[in-house]
């Protein structure tokens, strides 16, 4: 426990998207089925977990009483709205996903515009985003590495695209 903890707070150190472990490991474990006993299944699996949210937590107090830290969320919540921050999430993700299926055009940083709303554009992005969850809930019984695998994609989105706003958008 010690030292997966150590890790985590080393990865919180440089990566906003560390703060997405302690869901990753309850998605692990409710997309495995290794809970312990079948009437409180996410009892036991957040008891698992204690420490990962204990130290989320902590961390999550210092980072938003910290001054500097808390203007920086301030100033970054103002660059876009939830639509805007959506539609970033679904363009900046279908561009990823299409650079790894057809590697012709790879960039390391590309010019992708941001969008500021939800716009036509980013329909077809959201689609199939939603269709990844709905894949991820279908072979939760069969493949629950499959499950696994969709749902932390999407759960990587969260802090990247909708919670925190970026300008760059992949």
């Amino acid at each position: 426990h010690v030292f997966v903890r150590l890790c985590f707070l080393c990865a919180l150190a440089v990566k906003e998207t560390a703060i997405t472990f302690p869901f990753a490991l309850l998605l692990w474990d409710r997309c495995t089925g290794q809970t312990h006993h079948k009437n409180h299944p996410l009892r036991d699996s957040l008891r698992a977990s204690w420490t990962s949210w204990l130290l989320l937590g902590i961390v999550a107090l210092y980072v938003l009483g910290n001054p500097a830290y808390s203007s920086h969320l301030a100033r970054s919540a103002t660059f876009n709205s939830l639509s805007g921050n959506l539609a970033n999430a679904a363009l900046g993700t279908s561009w990823l996903l299409q650079q790894w299926l057809l590697p012709f055009w790879l960039n390391i940083d590309p010019d992708l515009p941001v969008a500021h709303i939800l716009t036509r554009s980013a329909i077809l992005p959201l689609i199939l985003l939603a269709s990844l969850l709905i894949a991820a809930f279908i072979h939760h019984k069969h493949r629950p590495w499959l499950s696994f695998a969709l749902a932390w994609l999407l759960l990587q989105l969260l802090p990247l695209h909708l919670a925190l706003p970026r300008l760059d958008i992949a």
